[in-house]
């Protein structure tokens, strides 16, 4: 689970391995190891720093795609029911964007 996301993640932003192993001070052998599941139990502390160089949280690295794709679902249904004026345009930050596309992509 963890595994997937990070990859999807990485993947999504555009970012190597290289680059996130630098980042969290890990070595790309244990990133790839990671990413491909043969490491299933990574401490606490290193899901802090993967999340915070993937920009995003712990919650997102470890929530099951179930459950991101009906956040995903929920998110999108409050934005279409803020109210608006007619001629108003919803106008979402670059985190909010990427947020969004993080959760409704699939790879």
């Amino acid at each position: 689970m963890v595994d997937n996301q990070i990859r999807n993640i990485r993947r999504q932003i555009g970012m190597t391995q290289e680059k996130l192993a630098a980042l969290t001070g890990v070595s790309t052998g244990y990133l790839s190891q990671a990413e491909r599941g043969i490491i299933e139990n990574i401490p606490a502390y290193r899901l802090s720093d993967l999340a915070e160089a993937l920009g995003t949280t712990v919650e997102d690295l470890t929530r099951p795609d179930e459950e991101k794709e009906q956040s995903a679902v929920d998110m999108i249904r409050e934005i279409l029911r803020m109210p608006r004026a007619a001629n108003e345009v919803i106008v979402l930050g670059g985190e909010d964007i990427e947020r969004m596309k993080a959760l409704v992509s699939k790879d």
